[in-house]
């Protein structure tokens, strides 16, 4: 039995390298046309704020439900679900950059049903709470935007040099 686990052992090591080449992963074949995947994606983005249920985006291209989920899926590598709420989240994420909506407005805006429904992903996604996210990005920019505002040659030595290292 040890020999026979050896010469195995051995076969392998020597197929390897030396062996056929692996084969190679067919290219992306299949899924919706381009055409039919604008459209969605388009629907998608101007209905964010509403229900967008499965049957009506199957109905837009013409497809039966599953015939649609699979046919997605294979389009954009994620079901159909998953493309929405990460496009939410984004939306949330830009939200969050740009206005002083509250986080439980945001969410409503963004068709989640309640403030959590959007928390709980949004923190899975980013690693930080809405609120805690809006916080370090608003410092960044505020820093940033101070820095911008000073006048050259005045935040450290003769020639601005402290100025200019922070980044």
């Amino acid at each position: 039995m040890y020999a026979e686990s050896l010469a195995t052992l051995l076969a392998l090591h020597l197929l390897r390298p030396y062996g056929a080449q692996p084969p190679r992963p067919c290219p992306h074949t299949g899924g919706l046309s381009s055409h039919k995947l604008r459209l969605v994606q388009e629907y998608i983005h101007a209905h964010l704020d509403q229900p967008l249920g499965l049957a009506d985006l199957a109905a837009l291209v013409h497809f039966s439900t599953p015939h649609f989920l699979r046919m997605f899926k294979q389009s954009t590598g994620q079901a159909p679900h998953q493309y929405v709420l990460a496009q939410r989240l984004e939306r949330a994420r830009a939200y969050l950059h740009t206005s002083r909506l509250s986080m439980t407005e945001i969410a409503l805006h963004l068709g989640f049903r309640t403030q959590s429904h959007c928390t709980m992903p949004f923190r899975r996604l980013t690693g930080l709470a809405p609120t805690a996210y809006r916080q370090v990005h608003g410092v960044q920019r505020s820093l940033c935007s101070a820095l911008e505002r000073e006048p050259r040659g005045q935040a450290g030595g003769r020639d601005g040099s402290a100025a200019r290292r922070v980044s």
